[in-house]
């Protein structure tokens, strides 16, 4: 079945990865993914599409053709590539430049002002969202040209090989090189993943995730993780499974609460069904 928006607020969420492709086959089916707001989207699960976002579809395509035009999520894209996600502060020095050349002077209501202080966070945290999502966009291309890199080169070396040993190098070593580096090319970082989406979340939507790693960072930051029984295990979940409830801005890991985004104040409850290898 294929989906193209969920307008009711779904039970849960899922983070950081807005494809389901790029979440682990695990997934249970009613586990919901962001929808960035651009038009024409369908996907394979269900995607949840925000009433309130700042930009029409329109304006969010044109928002996004914009940005990749001035070359700002190649900045984004370098911070993303590294191992250790960076802190909220680093994350919003990033955005900054995004913001100011970017914030539309008539806002996002068709008023001839600037846009309110609240409100020019939620177009960034939008912007921000669509920069991670034209990211996985070029990362499932990613993926796909891995697996038939992967396909060519096993071809490849029965037919050079036979019955015997395949070369240690040539085109087969330069095939096992190029499908290391693919293999090596990462989302964007899980705090700004949940920053980006944080003002759309309704409030009685589940955060969940699968991602071990996650999980890790929150018993670092002495975040108590619950584990839950059978009793406990919402319906459609699974062990082994944690439960986490925090403000968004302890579990991104900010170094204080955000005065100017009530969004990083709120409570959330998070789901953790951790997989070592996604």
């Amino acid at each position: 079945m294929q989906y193209s928006a969920l307008q009711e607020s779904p039970n849960f969420l899922y983070f950081p990865v807005f494809h389901r492709s790029l979440a682990p086959a695990i997934l249970p089916p009613g586990v919901a993914f962001m929808h960035p707001g651009l038009p024409g989207i369908v996907a394979d699960g269900p995607l949840f599409l925000p009433p309130d976002y700042p930009f029409s579809p329109a304006e969010a395509a044109a928002a996004l053709r914009e940005m990749l035009r001035l070359g700002e999520s190649l900045n984004l894209a370098a911070t993303w590539s590294t191992d250790a996600p960076p802190p909220a502060e680093r994350l919003e020095a990033e955005l900054s430049e995004v913001r100011r050349r970017l914030i539309a002077p008539e806002g996002s209501q068709g008023t001839s002002s600037a846009p309110e202080p609240l409100e020019r966070g939620r177009i960034a945290a939008q912007k921000a969202l669509l920069l991670a999502w034209d990211l996985e966009e070029r990362l499932t291309e990613i993926h796909a040209l891995h697996a038939e890199i992967a396909q060519s080169g096993l071809n490849l070396a029965r037919l050079i090989a036979g019955d015997g040993e395949p070369p240690a190098d040539g085109p087969l070593a330069e095939l096992a090189s190029l499908h290391n580096a693919l293999q090596q090319t990462a989302a964007p970082p899980w705090p700004l993943a949940l920053t980006a989406i944080a003002p759309f979340i309704p409030p009685e939507t589940r955060l969940f995730t699968c991602e071990a790693a996650i999980a890790e960072a929150l018993e670092e930051r002495h975040l108590p993780l619950e584990p839950l029984r059978d009793a406990a295990i919402p319906d459609g979940l699974f062990p082994p499974l944690f439960r986490v409830r925090a403000p968004l801005w302890q579990i991104i890991g900010a170094s204080a609460p955000h005065a100017e985004k009530p969004w990083l104040l709120s409570e959330r409850t998070l789901f953790i069904h951790p997989v070592k290898e996604l």
